[in-house]
C-alpha cells in the first residue's frame, strides 16, 4: 500500500529516526532502490507493534553506502545489527530548481558523515504488508 509519493509528502508524514534498516535491494531492472526498514515509530502512535516499511528510491542515479572502515575490523559476533543499522537521522532535498532530482541521505551510526547517499527522481514510502 503506497503511504506517501513525493519527497515533501515523505518528509511531512514520516520521521524514520530510530527505525531499523532491515533490508536494501534494487527492483525494477534496477533503476529502483528498496530500503526497508522496522519502522518505529508506529509504537510511539499507540500501535502494539512497528510496522515494516520500504523506502523506495524511483530512477536512481547515484546510489552510495558509506560503511565505517572499523566496522570491517570487527568481529562479527560483536556486531549488533540493530543498533549499527539504526537511523540517526535523514535528509532530502531537491538537487536542481526543476525539482527533477532529489538527494536523500540516511545517516546511522555517525550522524555527520551519511551511511547511504541517493540522488534519484523521486520517492515513496509503501507499507508492503497491506499491498
Amino acid at each position: 500500500m503506497l503511504l506517501a509519493m513525493g519527497l515533501e509528502k515523505v518528509n511531512e508524514r514520516f520521521d524514520f529516526t530510530d527505525s531499523i534498516i532491515i533490508a536494501m535491494e534494487w527492483d525494477r531492472e534496477l533503476f529502483d532502490f528498496l530500503l526497508t526498514l522496522d519502522y518505529y515509530w508506529d509504537v510511539q502512535e499507540g500501535r502494539t507493534e512497528t510496522r515494516t516499511l520500504t523506502i523506495r528510491f524511483m530512477q536512481c542515479q547515484v546510489v552510495e553506502l558509506q560503511q565505517r572502515q572499523d566496522f570491517l575490523s570487527l568481529d562479527p559476533k560483536h556486531i549488533h545489527r540493530d543498533s549499527w543499522y539504526t537511523i540517526v537521522k535523514t535528509d532530502g532535498n531537491h538537487v536542481d530548481v526543476d525539482c527533477q532530482s532529489m538527494e536523500y541521505r540516511v545517516f546511522t551510526n555517525d550522524d555527520l558523515h551519511p551511511w547511504l547517499k541517493i540522488v534519484c527522481r523521486n520517492v515513496s514510502v509503501e507499507d508492503m504488508a497491506n499491498t
